[in-house]
């Protein structure tokens, strides 16, 4: 008899994609989730009997009725946002129910709140795996390679370039907006510094398809993970960039807006309600690839490696569908509250992705200016 896998916000562009990364590779009959009744009957109907939809807001269900539904299901899948303002009620109610669980959270603060669950997931005996995504998730993972390769190496650099919205929905535009609204801390030479977010400008190469681009610091919770992971780690930062440049432009400029502004909640959730048409209509003609360069240095050299994806949220659903489907398998099956770069086997991992579609380059050995 088939698996059920409950997808929360699985007729979202991000859900959808990992609700078809998951039909693809598995019989699993998917329970989707979303507040549009109409849209998700429709989006169900497209699975050809593999799929059915439950209307549901995160916002307004009670906690017994999430425990309920997660008692009814095999594995629970969290793919709404944004996670900085939504509390865990879903892993709460997962643990509740004994049933495992994975999310595509992208927000330091919330993946440190997931992880003080850490406890009450074992002794419930299920496996919550988080911040599987692209990053975090797979930036995570090619770190935990790297490092593998070169365990002596105390220095990492991570940086992400999406073409226009990376075909991101609401929840990630307002996950960004919220992002650039202040500054945040990253790991510079053994000391957590005040960074302000979108600037220290920095071109990089992404490799092919996608070449030399600029990038802004921008922040992760991986920053704050890698480092509680790789005690070793002295250096820890990320930068962010996008095409065309005109966004780069626009978040330089919300970035720079007065304090009073850029953190007021009301004007950036009505923000990206006027900007999310505009932002998918110019994503028609630019697309939504996906470029990510992980640096880990030693004293001597680098270790480089740049994943390439031609659509941001097919990839998302690679990479959630993939650790979806491990835990669901047993392939990954520890218990407690899980990250990436601990618990996903990661040759087996990048194997899967590539299959998917993902392109990876990688460079080693190469003499470095280490005061770059």
């Amino acid at each position: 008899m088939p698996k059920k896998i409950l997808i929360v916000g699985g007729t979202g562009r991000i859900g959808l994609a990992v609700a078809g990364d998951i039909a693809a590779h598995s019989d699993a009959h998917l329970l989707l989730t979303g507040r549009n009744r109409e849209k998700g009957t429709a989006v169900a109907e497209g699975f050809n009997g593999r799929a059915e939809f439950l209307p549901l807001d995160l916002n307004s269900v009670t906690g017994r009725d999430l425990i309920d539904l997660a008692r009814q299901v095999d594995l629970v899948v969290q793919c709404t946002g944004p996670f900085r303002t939504l509390p865990p009620s879903l892993l709460e109610a997962a643990i509740a129910a004994g049933t495992n669980y994975v999310d595509v959270c992208d927000d330091a603060e919330a993946t440190k709140t997931r992880l003080t669950f850490h406890k009450k997931a074992q002794e419930a005996g299920i496996t919550a795996l988080i911040d599987t995504g692209t990053f975090p998730g797979i930036d995570n993972v090619l770190v935990a390679d790297a490092l593998a390769r070169y365990p002596e190496a105390k220095d990492v650099r991570l940086y992400f370039l999406c073409a226009g919205s990376g075909d991101g929905g609401f929840g990630v535009l307002e996950t960004t907006f919220i992002a650039v609204s202040r500054p945040y801390l990253q790991l510079h030479q053994g000391r957590w510094e005040s960074t302000p977010s979108y600037r220290g400008r920095q071109t990089v190469d992404f490799g092919p398809p996608i070449g030399r681009c600029p990038v802004y610091n921008f922040e992760v919770p991986e920053l704050w993970s890698l480092a509680h992971t790789f005690p070793q780690l002295e250096t820890c930062t990320s930068k962010f960039g996008t095409r065309p440049a005109i966004w780069n432009w626009a978040t330089t400029a919300l970035a720079s807006a007065p304090k009073r502004v850029r953190t007021n909640r009301e004007f950036l959730h009505n923000g990206v309600r006027f900007m999310l048409p505009i932002v998918h209509w110019i994503d028609r003609w630019v697309g939504g690839e996906l470029g990510i360069r992980v640096e880990v240095r030693t004293p001597l050299v680098q270790d480089v490696t740049c994943f390439y994806a031609p659509s941001t949220s097919e990839a998302v659903g690679w990479a959630t569908g993939v650790a979806a489907l491990m835990v669901l398998n047993g392939e990954i099956s520890d218990t407690g509250v899980l990250l990436p770069e601990t618990h996903i086997p990661p040759q087996l991992y990048i194997n899967r992705l590539v299959e998917r579609g993902g392109t990876l380059t990688h460079f080693e050995n190469k003499p470095m200016n280490m005061e770059q």
